[in-house]
């Protein structure tokens, strides 16, 4: 976050203004993050009174220097928009996994009252996880520092420059606060926990009705199909589409609910959790978080006890058409199938998953379930 009112523009630091130095801060940090991490990616709000902008996430200062002298209007009084800050943080964690979030505050500390109140929402960024850092330029005293109670709440730092020798200390501190790359979900043999910001954040995924114009269109709704079983029938409740069909509120795949539950337990990762009300999972081809009401889930694991479901082994070239195009549905295979090499293949009746011999025969010794929507299958024809 950097200050961009006109306080900024004084030059008192080493014949430089404020906002040069602030510029300069924004560029040694991403940098050297940057180096550290090339995967990390950053978002800058100017804030002013007449200006409260928030760039998309990037990757490099290159980005943000553009966004900066193309899009910012960098005039007025010092608001304080923390509150824009924790809001992206949590619109970005409904897409991505499990993140270390820091904010670094860049400003003279000349703050105005605003609408929102800071330290609610330093409070508020406490209670999720977020370390808000403050860089402040300017004057060594000032009256009602707002900014260093910000960081005091929320475990950050509260750094004070006025040299350019303290200016490469601290950005070297500041930089370095993560010299080992964070693991993320999509790392070899990590899983993702989700934890209890997760369950308040996440959405419903959404009904017909509920699609805006814009949602609507691109949606053929003459073929409606999950895309998990790519059937419009659901083989829980029995319904079409209109039943229990939904859609994903950022990818706009139309999923079952039932389909999603299945999809979520067979992963055996820790990538959902539950509360008494909600069941909270990602979407299995955006990752975005959403939650499913847990009567669901109780329905699938009934019609997993009840039903006697069966397991056909079948010849490919009956089923080539659907087949060239299909990968192996066995957690731990998703290899395409190969008319030159499968012969015989193994259908689900109970989702309607596709596995290879191998694969099917030795899982199925094991628990005689389904391997993918885990419907108990004691029988293989």
């Amino acid at each position: 976050m950097l200050d961009v009112s006109r306080s900024m523009y004084r030059i008192d630091l080493l014949g430089k203004s404020r906002i040069y130095w602030g510029l300069n801060s924004i560029k040694h940090i991403v940098n050297k993050k940057h180096e550290l991490d090339a995967n990390d990616r950053y978002s800058l709000i100017l804030f002013s009174d007449k200006s409260i902008e928030l760039s998309k996430y990037v990757y490099t200062f290159k980005e943000l220097y553009d966004y900066i002298y193309e899009e910012a209007e960098l005039v007025g009084k010092t608001q304080f928009p923390l509150d824009r800050a924790i809001k992206s943080i949590i619109k970005e964690k409904r897409k991505i996994g499990q993140k270390i979030y820091r904010i670094i505050i860049i400003s003279d500390g000349h703050i105005h009252p605003t609408v929102s109140n800071p330290i609610k929402f330093a409070k508020l960024a406490k209670d999720l996880g977020i370390i808000c850092d403050v860089l402040r330029f300017g004057k060594a005293k000032i009256t009602g520092n707002i900014l260093q109670r910000v960081s005091e709440i929320t475990g950050g730092h509260y750094y004070y420059v006025n040299d350019d020798e303290e200016f490469t200390k601290v950005i070297k501190l500041i930089s370095e606060k993560k010299k080992i790359r964070v693991a993320t979900i999509f790392d070899e043999g990590k899983e993702d926990s989700l934890d209890e910001m997760s369950k308040d954040i996440a959405s419903p995924l959404l009904k017909i009705e509920n699609l805006t114009e814009e949602q609507r269109q691109g949606i053929n709704f003459e073929d409606l199909k999950c895309s998990i079983c790519h059937s419009d029938r659901c083989m829980v409740c029995e319904t079409g589409f209109y039943g229990c069909g939904r859609f994903c509120p950022n990818c706009l795949k139309p999923i079952h609910l039932h389909c999603a539950i299945k999809w979520s337990e067979a992963q055996q990762k820790g990538n959902n959790a539950e509360s008494k009300d909600f069941k909270v999972l990602r979407c299995p081809f955006c990752y975005y978080l959403l939650k499913i009401p847990m009567m669901l889930k109780r329905e699938v694991v009934s019609s997993q006890d009840s039903n006697d479901n069966v397991i056909k082994k079948i010849r490919f070239s009956d089923e080539t058409s659907e087949l060239m195009t299909s990968v192996c549905s066995h957690p731990d295979c998703g290899i395409m199938f190969d008319e030159t090499m499968d012969t015989y293949v193994y259908k689900c009746e109970a989702c309607g998953s596709y596995f290879h011999e191998d694969c099917l025969v030795k899982s199925h010794s094991r628990d005689k379930k389904c391997p993918y929507c885990k419907a108990i299958s004691k029988r293989i024809d």
